[in-house]
């Protein structure tokens, strides 16, 4: 971190266990990065859940990534590590909305849905894209 230009930003999954590895890359950190935590919520909005944490929609997430790729602004270097399992993932990733709102995430993948690294990737996309924050 020390040895990249300005003051890195790290978006980082605080859905559960998730939410011990903030505080730790927070504590970690301090003063080299800001960390903010998003928790993946089956909400409509997103919410502030203190100075650099949010709980967004997992929908928004989704979308955010859905969107970025059907526009081609989501370009991949070729030299990122796991390039080949993200492009599967990202390939076999589906999602739905229920009736009730919540995300229905599906795979053609054998052995169930995998979404860790394109959820990571959605979380930079939509940090970067920028958001809204519900007020009330």
């Amino acid at each position: 971190v020390r040895a990249l230009p300005g003051r890195p930003v790290l978006v980082v999954d605080g859905t559960g266990v998730g939410d011990a590895v903030v505080a730790h890359l927070r504590g970690a950190l301090v003063g080299l990065a800001d960390v903010y935590s998003v928790w993946f919520t089956s909400g409509s909005r997103v919410n502030r859940d203190g100075p650099n944490a949010f709980k967004v929609p997992k929908r928004l997430l989704a979308g955010a990534v859905d969107q970025a790729l059907r526009a081609q602004k989501l370009k991949f270097a070729k030299e990122i590590p796991n390039l080949d399992s993200l492009l599967v993932e990202l390939k076999n990733f589906t999602s739905t909305i229920t009736a009730a709102g919540n995300v229905v995430l599906a795979s053609n993948e054998a052995g169930g849905v995998h979404d860790d690294q394109v959820m990571s990737v959605a979380l930079a996309v939509w940090f970067a894209v920028g958001f809204t924050v519900a007020t009330a």
